[in-house]
């Protein structure tokens, strides 16, 4: 009798001991997610209108400004690119493909729109950005 408890003894702790190994391994895992996710949280954030803010020291003052783009605007396949310049470079008021203004900001879906656009509105580029946003200035 007993040697049927010390076996059931041995089998605990064997238990015990393997249920310990388990939670302690889980832990770590958990502990090393936490901290990626922590570490990759901020960059994985996305402010709406981030690709206009390095617009927004050259527009300082400005009232008005336009805003030209040949992108479809429509409302199934607008992808907020106006609304979120607006919201980014506030209190500059953007004007949608007006042409009458010095300050234009353009936003074209190619090189080629870009000095079509540049040619028509008879203005210089003052700033390009990383994302293709240009600051463009009339002559």
């Amino acid at each position: 009798m007993t040697l049927t408890i010390k076996k059931i003894l041995s089998f605990r702790s064997a238990l015990l001991a393997l249920s310990l190994i388990v939670l302690i391994c889980n832990v770590f895992i958990l502990i090393a997610g936490i901290f990626i996710q922590l570490k990759t949280e901020n960059r994985n954030s996305f402010e709406p209108g981030l690709q206009f803010a390095d617009l927004r020291d050259d527009l300082k003052g400005i009232r008005e400004a336009g805003f030209v783009t040949n992108k479809d605007l429509s409302s199934e396949n607008n992808d907020g690119h106006f609304l979120m310049a607006q919201y980014m470079l506030a209190p500059t008021v953007l004007d949608l493909n007006a042409t009458k203004h010095k300050y234009n900001i353009l936003d074209c879906t190619s090189k080629t729109h870009v000095l079509y656009a540049l040619r028509s509105l008879n203005a210089a580029p003052l700033k390009t950005n990383k994302y293709g946003k240009i600051l463009a200035v009339k002559r």
